[in-house]
């Protein structure tokens, strides 16, 4: 009996050792075919260089250049990928918080909504997008907001073309 046990355990560390070399083959194909078939590459930060963070505060009631967000320069465009809006008074179904773009006084020209917020008395819209807002070329973002009190946005993305 002691003979059999033997004789199996044997087999038994056969079947151990060819399994080893056959999936440590495998894995040494694997890895030449990766090597071959395409190039390492390093994992790298892949946050566009040109960001930006706009913050205003204003009791304006008409269009308003967002302070820092002014018309980026030629052939330029703010990608947006986090706004808040928000204040101290709620706005109605009627007249909600914009953020839009344009061009001349105020975004008075080529007005463009990007943005529409609805919120309560003392609190905010926060939105952060998963595929930002592209503003026009070379424009302004404004935030219009009708009620009559304090209102703020902050507003943060990147310059790119």
């Amino acid at each position: 009996m002691r003979g059999i046990i033997l004789l199996g355990r044997v087999r038994l560390l056969i079947v151990f050792q060819r399994l080893a070399a056959f999936f440590g083959a495998l894995c040494l194909v694997l890895a030449l075919i990766g090597a071959d078939s395409k190039p390492s590459t390093a994992i790298v930060n892949d946050f566009p260089q040109n960001r930006f963070s706009c913050s205003f505060t204003t009791t304006a009631t008409a269009s308003t250049v967002v302070t820092g967000c002014a018309a980026p320069g030629a052939g330029l465009s703010r990608y947006i990928t986090n706004i808040q809006i928000g204040g101290g008074v709620a706005v109605g179904a009627t007249a909600p918080a914009i953020a839009q773009y344009g061009t001349g006084s105020s975004c008075g020209t080529g007005t463009t909504v990007v943005y529409r917020c609805y919120h309560a008395a003392t609190a905010q819209c926060d939105t952060a997008l998963l595929v930002p807002i592209k503003l026009g070329a070379n424009s302004d973002l404004c935030i219009l907001d009708a009620a009559t009190g304090t209102k703020s946005i902050n507003v943060t993305g990147y310059i790119a073309p």
